[in-house]
C-alpha cells in the first residue's frame, strides 16, 4: 500500500506493487486440497471471497504480509497452532436457537414419545458439528419440556456434542451468550427458564448443560468412542463434503445407530444410496430419517 510520502517522493513515476493482500489465483486451488486433505471440506470453484473474508484477521493477528506466506505455513505444519486456527476460521458457521423449529417440535411430538413406545429408558443424541453450542443445547432444552409433561419416563437422557474446532467446543462448554445470540430463536419463557444473567451475558442453566457433554471429533475419523445413538443431528454439513466422504459419513453414522434410530440431516441434503435403509417421517416443516 501506498502512503503520500511514498506517492510524493521524487520526480520518477513510481512502480506500485501487486496488492499481497488479496488471494493469489495460484494459492487458491493449492489452499483448497490443503482443506480437504485436512477436514474434508470441499469449496469448489469461485470462493476466494470466502477464504479471503475468512482469513483476513490471521493475516493481522500473525502480521503475514500476503495470504501465500500464510498459506505455505499452514501446509508445512498441519499440527501448528495456526493450522489450528484456520480450520476454526474456516468451519465456524452462524447458528441460532431452535433453528428451523421443527427439527425439535418432531423430536418432542414424535421422535421421544416412539422412544418410549420402543421401551427406550436410556436414550443418546448425538449433535454432530455442534459449532457454538446452541444446537445441542436447544435438544436438552427440547427433553426438558418433554419431560415436564412426561416426568422419569427416561433415565439421565444425554447430548453428545462434537465439533472439529477446538476453541468452538471451548466456547460451547462455557455455554454463556450475549443479548445478541440469544435473541435469535427464543422465547421469552425459554430465556427466563433455561439462563441464567451472568458478567458475561447470559449462562445456560445447569438443568439444561448438564445433560450435554462436548467432544472433539472430525466427521473423517471413527465413531465408535460416542457409543451407539438413538437420533443423529447432522444437519447443513455434508453439503460442505465430497459425495463420496458423505456416503462414508452416513455409512458409519448408520453402523452407529440403534435399531429405529433416527437421523436428521439438512434440508438441501439427502441420503444418497443409503434412501434404502431409512423411512422419512415428515412433520410440520420438514422431516426426519428413520433407520427401517
Amino acid at each position: 500500500m501506498l502512503t503520500n510520502s511514498d506517492a510524493n517522493s521524487g520526480d520518477k513515476p513510481q512502480s506500485v506493487a501487486a496488492d499481497t493482500r488479496t488471494l493469489d489465483k495460484s494459492d487458491y486451488p493449492v489452499f483448497c486440497d490443503y482443506l480437504e486433505s485436512l477436514c474434508g471440506i470441499v469449496l469448489g470453484e469461485n470462493k476466494q471471497y470466502l477464504v479471503t473474508s475468512r482469513l483476513a484477521p490471521l493475516l493481522d493477528e500473525y502480521s503475514f504480509q500476503s495470504f501465500s506466506q500464510l498459506i505455505a505455513l499452514v501446509i508445512e505444519d498441519k499440527k501448528s497452532t495456526l493450522a489450528s486456527r484456520v480450520v476454526d476460521a474456516m468451519t465456524t458457521n452462524e447458528t441460532s436457537w431452535f433453528r428451523d423449529q421443527f427439527p425439535f417440535e418432531l423430536l418432542k411430538h414424535h421422535i421421544l414419545p416412539d422412544m418410549i413406545e420402543m421401551g427406550r429408558r436410556r436414550v443418546s443424541i448425538w449433535s454432530a458439528a455442534c459449532s457454538s453450542g446452541q444446537e445441542p443445547y436447544s435438544i436438552s432444552m427440547a427433553i426438558t419440556e418433554f419431560l415436564d409433561a412426561h416426568p422419569k419416563c427416561f433415565l439421565n437422557p444425554r447430548v453428545v456434542s462434537t465439533d472439529i474446532s477446538p476453541a468452538i467446543l471451548d466456547d460451547a462448554k462455557k455455554g454463556v451468550y450475549d443479548a445478541a445470540a440469544i435473541s435469535r430463536g427464543l422465547n421469552s419463557a425459554q430465556k427466563k427458564r433455561f439462563f441464567n444473567p451472568v458478567k458475561a451475558g447470559f449462562e445456560v442453566g445447569s438443568e439444561v448443560k448438564n445433560r450435554v457433554s462436548f467432544q472433539l471429533l472430525d466427521l473423517q475419523q471413527g465413531y465408535a468412542a460416542l457409543g451407539k445413538q438413538d437420533i443423529i443431528f447432522c444437519r447443513n454439513v455434508l453439503i460442505y463434503f465430497s459425495s463420496q466422504l458423505r456416503d462414508n459419513i452416513i455409512e458409519r453414522m448408520v453402523a452407529n445407530m440403534n435399531p429405529k434410530g433416527y437421523l436428521y440431516l439438512g434440508a438441501s441434503e439427502s441420503l444418497g444410496s443409503f434412501t434404502r435403509h431409512f423411512r422419512t417421517v415428515r412433520g410440520n416443516g420438514g422431516s426426519v430419517h428413520q433407520l427401517k
